[in-house]
């Protein structure tokens, strides 16, 4: 694991962003713990996690010329990102789309529906989020681009990737990269999380052993097959 991977972890635990109780995601499933990256936005917390999204993106080493951040909680992200990216060496373009056309000003029609930096046609577009649950939101958001230009979509990236199986038992992250085309990146993945949290002791958190259990039950098999792994490593400690 990277250190800007720990460094995320570590502060979504430190800021209240990683929330273990009792919650219902937007799927109607019921889940022991929720990421609320909204709680991170302070202009060191949200540095750091830019970077940590940056590098991910980096090391992917895939083509790519546009940031957009899916509302709500990612429409802020892509900003920073691109700042964090520009220091690494890749200088991409940012925008967002307005929750109500604009009526006056600028004459083109797509500049009344973009806040930002309007893509080129055929641009490649990052699609950006906070999680990947079920990944109805991400097609949802896909299906806005579409309608306002002719671009491509290589990459989308999100923080923590809960891996989460759906209602049919399947992987939505294998369906949705089957689906689209497009590569789906994660900073993070719900059982890096608490290796981190739990194993290496930097940080304690009452009842993380939940996240086990929500993915011994809702897990995929890749995530399963990671919580196995987890136990043998540290079997003896």
């Amino acid at each position: 694991m990277k250190d800007y991977q720990r460094t995320f972890i570590f502060n979504a635990e430190n800021c209240g962003a990683l929330k273990i109780g009792s919650y219902t995601l937007k799927s109607g499933r019921p889940s022991p713990w929720f990421f609320d990256l909204g709680t991170c936005y302070t202009g060191e917390l949200i540095n750091d996690i830019a970077e940590a999204y940056a590098q991910t993106l980096l090391r992917s080493e895939m083509h790519f010329d546009s940031l957009y951040g899916i509302p709500e909680k990612a429409s802020h992200l892509s900003g920073p990102i691109a700042i964090r990216l520009a220091k690494g060496g890749k200088n991409a373009s940012f925008f967002s789309i307005r929750t109500k056309e604009k009526e006056h000003g600028e004459g083109t029609n797509i500049s009344t529906k973009i806040v930002g930096k309007i893509p080129k046609e055929g641009a490649a577009i990052v699609q950006i989020d906070d999680v990947f649950t079920t990944g109805a939101t991400k097609y949802e958001e896909r299906k806005k681009l579409e309608n306002i230009g002719k671009f491509t979509y290589p990459l989308l990236i999100v923080g923590i990737d809960r891996q989460e199986k759906d209602e049919h038992g399947q992987d939505p992250i294998e369906e949705y990269e089957k689906t689209t085309g497009t590569k789906v990146l994660s900073v993070v993945t719900a059982t890096q999380v608490y290796e981190v949290l739990k194993h290496q002791q930097l940080v304690k958190t009452e009842g993380i052993e939940t996240i086990i259990e929500h993915l011994m039950e809702y897990g995929t098999a890749k995530a399963r097959e990671e919580i196995e792994r987890i136990k043998e490593r540290y079997s003896d400690r």
